[in-house]
């Protein structure tokens, strides 16, 4: 379908810092059909690792005003109407909360990127304004969707998944980067959690089921920062685990992705989750995952085909499902390999693009019918609700 001029489409997010949300807005600025739709980026602070990647998409980065909320709103109301915006995406779900102020021309989409739950605690009573004034919610999840329609949303819904578009690497590369990232041969087996340190993502839980494992060639790497961290290397290093855990820091995009291919195994334990990029990373990779049953997990891992899927703060459970993968390392692969043929499939960022384009395109009227759901044969309740 082409079209004179294509559509304004501005993207809003907070910021554009390393995080599984400004990855997947990268992903969709750079499979989005330009003669469709002109793609902006809003955003609340400038820099980011994220900034110059999208510039060199040829992109146009606009930085909101540091102001007080309502005069911000003010500004984004006058911006929309000098631009001639024709939808407006928040891409976060707290900026959902600007539709409110927009012009009423302007079809206005919002997001939910993990539980419900704690992103409505995390917004206190002001969630209430960030799930309405909707022309279109956007869930990334199953989940999503089921938490949406139990609490009575009476919007239209769209469940669209993530996407992944994983960078090629030789398997000669990938057996060398654990000697130069970590200074180890590979006879180590390296379990890896990738994620923001906070109490949310049960790193001492890892560390505990770990530790615990009788096999001493296993170790664990902890990427990431935020404010457990000082707690968890202080626990390590009181219990004496500094040989067997390795904590990055933050590191940068590449960096992240090259740890999690230096991998024998991914774990994810946490409380709640979308469907998270370094899950789906590991996957595309060939690598095993065993992940906590919250959020989208079991969009990636529907059943034990797939990977491995334990209760969350479940230490006993995580160490077993840990156990089981070095005793039997041909079963993981194979559930691996069967992870990753079904991700190519699914959730590659062609198809997701698609699907997002024909949910713009049904908002501004250029589609009589209302767009398919996102469509995982193995997931109950992928309906789309309007």
């Amino acid at each position: 379908m082409q079209h004179s001029s294509p559509f304004r489409l501005v993207l809003a997010i907070g910021q554009l810092h390393v995080g599984g949300s400004e990855r997947q807005l990268y992903n969709f600025l750079k499979y989005v059909d330009r003669s469709l739709f002109k793609p902006e980026v809003w955003v609340f602070s400038s820099d980011g690792v994220w900034l110059d990647r999208i510039k060199q998409l040829r992109v146009e980065v606009l930085r909101l005003p540091e102001s007080n909320p309502l005069w911000r709103a003010l500004k984004i109301r006058e911006l929309c109407r000098k631009r001639e915006v024709d939808i407006w995406w928040s891409w976060s779900y707290f900026l959902n909360i600007y539709a409110h102020f927009l012009p009423g021309r302007v079809k206005k989409v919002g997001s939910l990127r993990s539980g419900l739950g704690p992103t409505r605690k995390s917004m206190g009573f002001w969630y209430r304004f960030c799930e309405s004034g909707l022309d279109l919610m956007v869930v990334n999840s199953s989940q999503g969707l089921k938490d949406l329609k139990r609490e009575g949303y009476s919007g239209t819904i769209a469940w669209v998944g993530n996407m992944i578009e994983v960078p090629p690497i030789s398997e000669e590369e990938r057996n060398d980067i654990p000697r130069r990232l970590y200074g180890r041969d590979n006879n180590e087996f390296i379990v890896t959690t990738v994620g923001r340190l906070n109490e949310d993502k049960n790193i001492d839980i890892i560390i505990d089921a770990v530790s615990t494992i009788t096999n001493t060639n296993v170790r664990l790497v902890v990427v990431g920062e935020g404010p457990a961290r000082s707690d968890l290397e202080r626990n390590v290093l009181e219990r004496g685990l500094e040989e067997y855990v390795l904590f990055t820091g933050e590191v940068g995009v590449d960096k992240v992705f090259r740890i999690v291919a230096a991998s024998d195994l991914l774990v994810h334990a946490s409380n709640s989750e979308g469907t998270p990029n370094a899950v789906m990373e590991a996957m595309a990779l060939g690598i095993p995952v065993i992940a906590t049953n919250v959020g989208g997990m079991r969009d990636l891992i529907p059943s034990d085909e797939f990977g491995y899927i334990v209760p969350p703060q479940d230490v006993d459970a995580l160490r077993s499902a840990i156990a089981a993968v070095l005793q039997d390392p041909f079963l993981a692969t194979a559930r691996a390999a069967r992870a990753r043929a079904r991700l190519e499939v699914l959730f590659n960022p062609g198809r997701v693009t698609r699907i997002f384009e024909r949910w713009m395109l049904y908002l501004l009227g250029k589609r009589e019918s209302c767009p398919a759901s996102f469509d995982l044969p193995e997931v109950a309740g992928n309906c789309t609700s309007s």
